[in-house]
């Protein structure tokens, strides 16, 4: 049955025999375990939004049809992505918030659009309590963790590089002239 007393303890006191299950709200995670989970979902969340718009849309790679607009279904196949994708990224930062000894409450703090730099920043750079704190025993960061978010800290920077790098060495934006009569002409060349 549905409390509103459980609810709130979910964010606030950890149960520690869930403590190692990822997508449980109680429990601690790590620096490194935080970046890794984080960049498993990112990178999933990544990978379905390509496949639903190239389905949903109709896209196919070297049509000229115009992609056509999503039914009913499809919308909410998207929305349902993305309640998941919020539901669990604020998982993962509740565990993260519960290692450094704070409520899980905080984690509300990622809706407010400047504020939300700093915590991630805090989330990122500060160590957790290395010992038992209020939310339980500090969580051990399984070697896969620590190889998926030791890439992500390498490969991050990187792609930000490429990217700017790309932008600046691509030409500007060029508009498109079209004269009067140009399609008459077009047609006739070919």
């Amino acid at each position: 049955m549905f409390s509103l007393k459980t609810t709130l303890s979910k964010f606030s006191t950890p149960l520690s025999n869930n403590s190692h299950q990822p997508f449980n709200f109680s429990g601690r995670f790590g620096r490194l375990s935080y970046i890794a989970w984080t960049m498993l979902l990112s990178i999933s969340t990544i990978i379905l939004d390509i496949y639903l718009s190239f389905k949903l849309f109709n896209i196919q790679i070297g049509e000229n049809e115009a992609p056509t607009h999503p039914s009913l279904l499809e919308a909410f196949l998207i929305f349902v992505l993305f309640i998941f994708t919020l539901y669990t990224f604020f998982i993962f930062t509740i565990r993260r918030l519960h290692d450094l000894n704070r409520s899980g409450w905080f984690s509300i703090l990622l809706l407010v659009p400047v504020i939300q730099i700093f915590l991630f920043c805090y989330l990122l750079l500060f160590n957790g309590s290395r010992q038992s704190n209020s939310y339980g025993e500090p969580r051990t960061t399984p070697t896969w963790e620590k190889v998926i978010a030791l890439l992500s800290i390498i490969c991050i920077p990187l792609l930000v590089i490429f990217c700017v790098y790309v932008l600046h060495m691509s030409p500007p934006n060029q508009p498109i002239i079209e004269f009067e009569g140009s399609q008459s002409v077009v047609s006739q060349h070919r």
